[in-house]
């Protein structure tokens, strides 16, 4: 009696174990089929489907981007432009590297308060703006006109406040976040604008770095689809 109960236990733990295999074989089975589905080369004729898509739908939006190339070595050629202007001279502005990448040479201390200390008025920089775009005509207040509201001051300086008074948007900056900056700057000094331009020129190169990333995924896209497409 005991045996058969031994005999009958066995049996099904063999059992029960074949069908475990079993079902792990398949399993295992059904991924590696998976890993080599996700493996295979798309079909040729949907990589040219997927070639024609990517190629007439991103050849605007890479025309778009390539043209805003041009305008990214200019600026970097104006500000290098800067290097050597009038200065105070003395001690280099103790800031975070990174808030002043691109620039030919360091801040000075006293060009910074020289700027800080003649602050032109909101009134005076938007007079002094060329008004050349609607939004200026608005109100917005453009680069030049702050840059001829200062004409003896340090152009490296005047560019650097500028940029932190824009939140390195560009040339053009609202006279409401002016206010406020000067505000601050008046009450707060130096560590005040140091915060400030950093924070403006993170922004402006995370914004750069987003469009090449755009225009890389682009590229990549068009590349990696007419490779399979046509090779």
């Amino acid at each position: 009696m005991i045996r058969n109960v031994e005999s009958f236990q066995s049996a099904s733990f063999v059992g029960q174990a074949k069908l475990t295999l079993k079902r792990s074989s398949q399993l295992n089975a059904g991924c590696t089929s998976l890993i080599i589905n996700l493996l295979q080369r798309v079909d040729p004729s949907q990589a040219r489907s997927e070639f024609f898509f990517f190629f007439f739908g991103g050849s605007g939006a890479l025309g778009l981007g390539f043209k805003q190339i041009p305008g990214l070595i200019a600026e970097y050629q104006k500000v290098q432009a800067l290097k050597g202007g009038a200065s105070r001279g003395g001690e280099d502005l103790q800031i975070n590297p990174f808030a002043t990448i691109g620039f030919p040479e360091p801040l000075k201390v006293d060009d910074i308060n020289d700027i800080l200390k003649d602050f032109p008025s909101v009134e005076t920089i938007s007079a002094n703006g060329p008004k050349r775009s609607y939004l200026a005509q608005r109100g917005l207040l453009e680069r030049e006109g702050f840059v001829k509201s200062l004409p003896n001051k340090n152009p490296l300086a005047v560019y650097a406040v500028y940029e932190a008074l824009a939140k390195g948007g560009g040339d053009l900056a609202s006279p409401t976040e002016a206010n406020q900056f000067i505000t601050r700057w008046t009450k707060e000094g130096l560590e005040a604008f140091k915060s400030d331009l950093t924070a403006a020129t993170t922004r402006k190169y995370a914004a750069y770095s987003v469009f090449f990333f755009l225009i890389a995924v682009v590229l990549d896209l068009i590349v990696e689809s007419g490779i399979n497409a046509f090779l």
